[in-house]
């Protein structure tokens, strides 16, 4: 695999560098060594539970916190899109009456 792709790869997954793919990455290894240690005592496997549980809690939290910057943003682009149309008039207005004062 060529390294362009592997970037791409890795910018689809995180692409805005909030370590999501790392998040993920790490519950994932745990949930395989859970699966893979049957030999772990009760209070190992609870301890690896609750950790598991933890990764998963941090994964959603940023879940939610990308799409709440996701929604303020768009928010954001619509508001400055109405003001840039609402200030449009009034700013051509006031470009020819300079323009036309000049010219006398």
């Amino acid at each position: 695999m060529a390294d362009e792709e592997v970037i791409r790869r890795r910018l689809l997954i995180d692409g805005d560098g909030t370590g999501d793919d790392r998040r993920l990455n790490l519950l994932l290894k745990s949930i395989l060594k859970y699966c893979n240690s049957p030999d772990d005592t009760p209070e190992e496997k609870q301890v690896n539970v609750d950790r598991m549980l933890l990764q998963l809690t941090q994964c959603e939290h940023a879940f939610e916190k990308s799409r709440l910057q996701l929604v303020m943003s768009t928010v954001s682009l619509r508001t400055i899109v109405l003001a840039k149309h609402e200030t449009q008039p009034e700013a051509r207005e006031r470009r020819m009456s300079v323009l036309s004062m000049c010219n006398h």
